[in-house]
């Protein structure tokens, strides 16, 4: 490119023959570079111009089936996928605003309709997708306790709506707190239910929460409700011999229950769910926790302990001095 520049330019440059010094070049070159455009096609583009497209001789049925089957296909790798985990928790989840030294949020209208779709969204992605998963896929379900139940704190509305989607649903709570193998789902699930059925003590009944599991001269709230659904579980008629094996998760959920207060233990002793632990207990059939071993019979242990605390048994006390009262 140098070479060119010098031969063929103006400007200055360096004698060689005679002497050497600097001198001026009066000339300047151009050069013209020439391309030949072909004005007569090939056969071939001609023959590429002239194709059109014709129907598939594949049926229109079998054309419609395998484009179902490719659509499900490319369904399935895009909902089963971590990515799309990782955004339905980011989607459902909301930030609350706690008042200093209150545990009710701060929740305005706007909030809690956002809160509303994030627990139907998040109700239907979980019940039919998320906990039917591997944990590598799903992650920790501890994480969706913690987006559920901080929507299911500060709305009345939307518990309301979580307990009548799970009434509609008779078989949801076995499914997912006695069938269910994963063990780390059952125990989610068994929290959110204590969760729900404490913080809506308070709220009236739902008109779907009535059937076989209770009535309305028993069920005065929507916790009654809950209670009661999950009572009829631990019924020694029960036909899910199945679920048999996780009946200690169902007597531990009553145990946690009564842990967060007199007022639950009262609720529970008035709903007769110590009745239903004691009768399973002496039930013979081998399909109850009555067969099991000491470690599973150890929590209804503890739901009758905790229970039997709040009775007032002094009515049937004796003293072991005939002559003498019972001891207070």
């Amino acid at each position: 490119d140098e070479e060119m520049k010098a031969q063929c330019f103006g400007g200055e440059y360096m004698g060689e023959r005679v002497s050497y010094k600097r001198q001026k070049r009066w000339w300047n070159a151009y050069m013209l570079f020439y391309t030949r455009k072909d004005t007569i096609e090939s056969s071939l583009e001609n023959a590429m111009k002239n194709l059109t497209l014709k129907e598939s001789a594949i049926p229109r049925p079998i054309w419609q089936s395998v484009r179902r089957s490719n659509i499900a296909f490319s369904h399935n790798q895009d909902q089963f996928s971590l990515e799309h985990f990782n955004f339905m928790k980011k989607l459902c989840c909301m930030r609350l605003q706690l008042l200093p030294g209150s545990q009710n949020a701060v929740w305005g209208p706007e909030h809690e309709e956002m809160s509303m779709l994030a627990v139907q969204l998040a109700s239907k992605f979980l019940f039919q997708v998320g906990f039917h998963t591997k944990k590598t896929l799903r992650g920790p379900a501890a994480d969706w306790h913690d987006i559920l139940c901080q929507h299911l704190r500060c709305s009345q509305a939307v518990r309301e709506w979580f307990a009548s989607d799970l009434f509609k649903h008779p078989h949801r709570l076995c499914d997912y707190l006695l069938s269910c193998p994963s063990a780390e789902v059952r125990v989610v699930f068994m929290k959110i239910i204590v969760f729900l059925a404490h913080f809506s003590i308070q709220d009236p009944p739902v008109p779907c929460g009535y059937g076989s599991w209770t009535s309305r001269e028993e069920a005065l709230s929507l916790s009654d409700q809950l209670l009661c659904a999950a009572r009829a579980l631990a019924a020694p008629h029960h036909s899910d011999t199945h679920a048999h094996r996780h009946l200690p998760l169902l007597f531990n959920l009553f145990h946690a229950y009564a842990a967060l207060g007199i007022t639950e233990r009262h609720q529970l002793l008035r709903l007769k769910i110590l009745d239903i632990v004691l009768s399973v207990c002496m039930d013979d059939t081998s399909s109850t926790i009555g067969k099991y071993q000491y470690p599973e019979s150890a929590k209804v242990h503890q739901v009758v302990c905790v229970l039997v605390r709040c009775c007032d048994v002094s009515a049937r006390c004796q003293s072991a001095n005939a002559a003498e009262g019972a001891l207070p």
